[in-house]
């Protein structure tokens, strides 16, 4: 989709959680207006329903792509999703995750109307709708349902409210259904309210226009009695048991420990809650020893300290001085040898790097005071290590120190239960509350439950299944139960869960609701639509089935397609392409005299006339040949004249520094007559002895020479300049140096002007020239001047200005923004590099290290140029400054995956590797599972060697797209660099057999899976004694041993860019010219997103391959930021020789080709 924005809406629904404000933001920040907002809720026993009807106006001129983001509050579920499509709302269907993502996104690009509903980490859900038409309502109507707590006859619902902006329309309609002695609506905005009651129906609406509501609806209802509360339909029953909570003290710890997570999502922790429950507790300890551990991404601090009389001024102390930053890893606790029997863990859960593995034999207490968190991996954690989750978003402080101090009463099983009754809870459970057990019964009968402490039996209650309620919403709470108990184990239970989710409609980790505009989409992917179009659902489904070949049979072609491909890559790995080139030249030697070269002067570059047939005769894909042109001779050049050998022939080899060149041209002055050199660099004329022979070559300077010996005439040509444009990021220092020696003659900005790319002469008068390089500013020029070095060393521009011309090998320019991360305040106007020929030897030392800084520094090219947080930072003369600095600039930049980016290579420039990962790790804690952001996460990680990270953060994207063959190659890849040799090759070989065919019916990724050949005949011949491989296993991946492979990978959908390649011949190979002379092979273009790209050459010819990417921009523009390229650059790929060199690119929201590496080939 191109020109879209991304937008985001957040609803925020938890019940003490103040900002329920539906939003609709543009990429840029601004708000689209909420113009209509009605709310309808429903109370049935203790369970509420509560409907969000919105209407949201886009005043833009454009069409807008939409995310709907909010968190829920724990026990609450979304329960229906609609959106208006053609004046009708569609109600949403339940879909498999993969196969409704997969649907949405294919249909989002041919610009049609769909809607998705995911479930993310922890409680958190996100829809992404499209589109939102330019001056007009988009309608989304969203239901969520909760349980609702009962303590002491009194039950309490409250609708969130906090909105900043005024709604032209605005209601709420709440009705409560049962017997209340007591039922009130409160709000200081719009007072208190009685219902009106008709029998066991109570209403109360609230309508304003033209409002803004920002404070909360509460409703009390109060009961005369507590009773057993039961539903029930047909064999189903759902059943509400009021217990009584006992005060039975529990043995006070003498040592407890505290987890505090310092993670970035816990920055709006809930401090005076926490800190309250704290004091609250210490003051019943009274004397106990504490143990203070801090953790994110890694274990940060810990502390021990000895409470006395309930006294905790230094511990709280050390709370207040916490930094939050970094994600979450809670895998790291395992490092922890626990000096006590207790531990509180406060966290919300959202561990993004890693998952709890064990906590030795400690009792564990999980205390959260933000409505958003995992509430139900804090639960687990908590029953499984005999503690109870204290939820401080929706329990007072009394109520958490009750639970917090005394034992825990237990549900113990059901004293007359059948084994085969499908009853929930299955298991012991820690009672906070009210009870809820739910099951579905062959006949109804009384359940006499067992509760107790310590897993003996205190007490016993009866429940009468036959006095109760009909409901038909019994079915999916039971339903909802069931989920619960299947989640315990998820991964083993995955089917059951789709199952059950698609019969109940209930969205889970594993299913999302999907809007389709539509029918023939429904058809298209197999996907049960709502029941007003299931009629010709099922008419188009029979007539889809009659004319379309099984899915069988197109996987049996797809796979076919795949060998041939794999064959492909063999066949030319087997090409000896010296042979080739040969039987080429021969041919364009026996050209008649018809087919000339002609001259374009004005392009500096040959055209060979019938070059149709000289293509269909090579088979290359195109040929053209360079030359410099004789300024002098504008005639008609017969070129490769057949040799008379009845005359006297002169033949020879030239070459430059690199070895032989091929492609050379070699005339006799003054005549049309003339050769070119052949692959090796060889040629051979027809000349007399006083011929003079002109040799050219674009680059090169040109050379004559006498044709006075007949053979073994070796000719060296010289670059008429080498002159680059280096584009870097650093942020280095470098100590000044001087450097001396004599020089013939000057040298001006004449002669770096128009030679030099991004230079530009400003003076031209010889003594006072300035060289100013393009994108300085225009202010005060004189004073403009770039920084200079000399064989590695700063020097000044009167050194410069004794160089001889002549003397100079190669210029190299660094642009002002890159400049001053290497050298600050004196690289703001460029930095020009030269680099000497007598320097190469004597310099060499101080050339290597500084090519060495470059190379280190060379990574990212910024998404912001300006980068003033750079700036900031480097001001500052420590390492803690620079942090602290760091932590209080970063609300401003908060939600810029750029500025993590960025500030990461700031400190791991300064070897500050601990921080730069701590920083680095918020790009999993901005948006909660956003595929893109962990994708640049990964790559860094990789980057930075830590593959262990690293290989979490590709499980996680893996269980997020387990439809993209990506997915299984990033995590093959490093758990290959982590010596899981079997693992890798199970997941390459998914790609390699056509296992994921059935994921890509489009084929959006075709070429990856000869890419993962590749990767297999690697693994196979390297590490094949650690893997399981049948006979033809090991027939099949032969190695493939290259000189040269470059890959290319991005973490943006959607987003097409290519790999370009320059060989030292100055050929590109691109998806244009996919093989080159010299027997370079390009893979499949990828346009849509993601990559690879390879780029392979077994032999390499000496000399510099360039590498560029020519980058088309992306379709939308995403809260992920810029897109990342993560760029491996083998030599001697397959080989004992083999070595890699990772470097990671930020691409700006220009579109263009620029270069990104560089590799030299001796």
């Amino acid at each position: 989709m191109k020109n879209l924005i991304l937008i985001y809406l957040f609803l925020v629904t938890a019940l003490t959680y103040s900002q329920g404000t539906p939003e609709l933001i543009t990429g840029n920040s601004n708000k689209l207006r909420l113009s209509s907002l009605k709310v309808e809720v429903n109370v049935i026993g203790n369970y509420a329903t509560t409907t969000y009807d919105m209407e949201f106006y886009n005043e833009l001129d454009r069409t807008l792509e939409g995310e709907l983001m909010f968190p829920l509050g724990e026990g609450q579920t979304v329960f229906k999703f609609a959106m208006e499509i053609n004046g009708k709302l569609r109600e949403s269907v339940i879909v498999e995750k993969e196969l409704a993502r997969t649907a949405f996104e294919s249909t989002i690009r041919q610009r049609i109307d769909p809607a998705l509903l995911e479930k993310t980490s922890g409680n958190n859900y996100k829809a992404r709708v499209y589109p939102i038409l330019p001056n007009s309502h988009k309608r989304i109507v969203l239901t969520y349902e909760e349980k609702l707590i009962t303590k002491n006859k009194r039950m309490a619902y409250q609708l969130p409210l906090g909105i900043d902006k005024k709604i032209e329309n605005f209601s709420v309609d709440i009705f409560v259904f049962g017997e209340f002695t007591k039922a009130l609506v409160k709000s200081k905005q719009f007072g208190t309210t009685d219902f009106i009651r008709k029998g066991n129906l109570y209403s109360a609406y609230v309508y304003e226009k033209n409002v803004t509501p920002n404070k909360a609806i509460d409703v009390i209802l109060e009961k005369s009695v507590t009773r057993n509360e039961v539903l029930f339909d047909r064999d189903y029953f759902y059943a509400s048991v009021p217990i009584q909570l006992e005060t039975r003290e529990k043995v006070r710890p003498d040592k407890i420990t505290i987890l505090w997570d310092v993670s970035s999502s816990m920055r709006n922790r809930d401090l005076k809650s926490e800190y309250s429950l704290l004091d609250k507790y210490f003051r019943y300890l009274n004397n106990v020893e504490v143990e203070l551990i801090t953790f994110n991404n890694t274990i940060n601090s810990e502390f021990n300290y000895k409470i006395r009389n309930g006294n905790w001024t230094k511990l709280r102390s050390e709370l207040d001085k916490q930094h939050y930053d970094g994600g979450t890893n809670f895998d790291v606790l395992k490092q922890i040898k626990l000096r006590s029997n207790e531990v509180l863990l406060f966290s919300d859960g959202l561990s993004n790097l890693g998952s709890i593995k064990e906590l030795d034999n400690a009792s564990v207490y999980t205390i959260n005071s933000l409505p958003s968190a995992d509430h139900f991996k804090l639960n687990r954690i908590a029953e499984e290590r005999g503690g109870v989750y204290l939820n401080l978003s929706k329990i007072n402080i009394k109520s958490a120190q009750y639970l917090l101090t005394n034992q825990k009463l237990q549900f113990l099983g059901i004293e007359n239960g059948s084994r085969n009754l499908q009853v929930y809870p299955k298991n012991k459970k820690y009672i906070k509350g009210d009870f809820v057990i739910t099951g579905k019964l062959s006949k109804k009968e009384n359940l006499k439950l067992k509760f107790g402490y310590q897993n003996k039996v205190t007490k016993r209650i009866v429940v009468d299944l036959n006095n109760g309620v009909k409901s038909k919403r019994v079915k999916r709470l039971w339903a909802k139960e069931r989920l619960k108990h299947l989640m315990r184990d998820k991964e083993i239970n995955k089917n059951e869960i789709i199952s059950l989710a698609k019969e109940y409609h209930l969205i889970t980790d594993y299913t999302s609701m999907l809007i389709l505009d539509r029918i023939e989409d429904y058809v298209r992917y197999k996907i049960e639509p709502p029941v007003e179009l299931k009629r010709e659902y099922k008419r188009l489904l029979k007539e889809e089935e009659k004319e379309k070949e099984s899915t069988t049979e197109w996987i049996n072609k797809g796979k076919e397609e795949l060998l041939g491909n794999y064959q492909t890559v063999k066949d030319w790995y087997l090409t000896n392409f010296s042979n080739k080139n040969k039987r080429e030249k021969e041919t364009l030697s026996n050209l008649s005299q018809s087919d000339t070269i002609s001259r374009n002067t004005d392009q500096d570059e040959t055209v060979i006339n019938n070059s149709q047939n000289l293509r269909e005769n090579s088979g290359q894909d195109n040929i053209s040949i360079n030359t410099i042109p004789d300024e002098t001779n504008n005639e008609v050049i017969n070129k490769q004249e057949p040799i008379d050998y009845s005359k006297r022939v002169v033949s020879g080899t030239v070459k430059d520094e690199s070895g032989p060149l091929p492609g050379v041209m070699v005339l006799i002055k003054g005549t049309t007559h003339g050769t070119e050199t052949d692959f090796d660099g060889n040629f051979s004329i027809n000349a007399n002895e006083n011929d003079t022979l002109v040799f050219s070559f674009v680059g090169m300077k040109s050379i004559e020479k006498k044709a006075e010996s007949s053979s073994e005439n070796i000719v060296m040509m010289e670059s008429d300049n080498l002159l680059e444009e280096v584009v870097v990021v650093g942020y280095g220092t470098t100590r000044k140096t001087y450097v001396t020696g004599s020089a013939v003659s000057s040298i001006t900005s004449n002669m770096l002007e128009g030679k030099v790319s991004g230079v530009m002469n400003v003076d031209t008068s010889n003594e006072n020239s300035n060289v100013v390089i393009r994108g300085t500013s225009s202010i005060a020029l004189a004073s403009n001047n770039p920084l200079y070095i000399i064989d590695g060393i700063v020097v000044t521009e009167t050194d410069v200005k004794k160089l001889n011309k002549e003397s100079i090998y190669s210029i190299e320019v660094l642009k002002s923004i890159d400049a001053v991360k290497l050298y600050g305040e004196r690289g703001k106007f460029g930095v020009i590099i030269i680099t000497t020929k007598e320097g190469i030897e004597e310099n060499k030392k101080e050339i290597e290290e500084f090519n060495l800084k470059i190379e280190e520094e060379l990574e990212l090219k910024g998404w912001n140029p300006e980068m003033e947080y750079l700036d900031v930072l480097s001001k500052e003369k420590s390492i803690k400054r620079v942090y602290e600095k760091y932590l209080k600039i970063r609300d401003h930049y908060s939600n810029s995956p750029t500025f993590y980016l960025d500030v990461a290579d700031f400190f791991m420039n300064r070897k500050e590797k601990d921080l730069a990962i701590r920083i680095l790790t918020n790009l999993a804690e901005i948006e909660l599972d956003n595929y893109e952001l962990l994708k640049a996460l990964a790559y860094k990680l990789e980057y930075f060697e830590e593959y262990d990270m690293a290989k979490v953060v590709y499980e996680k994207i893996l269980d997020l797209r387990p439809e993209e063959p990506q997915s299984y190659r990033d995590l093959a890849l490093v758990y290959g660099l982590l010596g899981e040799y079997q693992t890798s090759f199970d997941l390459l070989y998914k790609i390699y057999n056509g296992e994921l065919l059935v994921k890509d019916k489009e084929r959006r990724f075709e070429g990856i899976e000869s890419i993962a050949f590749v990767e297999l005949c690697k693994l196979v011949n390297a590490q094949g004694s650690h893997i399981k491989l049948t006979e033809e296993q090991k027939e099949l991946f032969r190695n493939i041993a290259v000189d040269i492979r470059v890959v290319v990978d991005w973490n943006h959908n959607d987003t097409d860019l290519d790999l370009w390649i320059t060989d030292p011949l100055g050929e590109e190979a691109s998806y244009k010219n996919k093989k080159t002379k010299i027997g370079g092979r390009m893979s499949f273009d990828m346009t849509d997103g993601y990559g690879p790209e390879e780029f392979m050459l077994r032999e390499a010819k000496r000399g510099t391959y360039k590498i560029k990417i020519d980058y088309y921009s992306d379709a939308i523009q995403k809260i992920s930021g810029p897109t990342i390229l993560k760029i491996n650059v083998y030599k001697n790929y397959g080989s004992k020789l083999e070595s890699k060199k990772t470097v990671v690119v930020k691409l700006d929201k220009k579109e263009g080709s620029f270069e990104v590496d560089k590799l030299v080939w001796e």
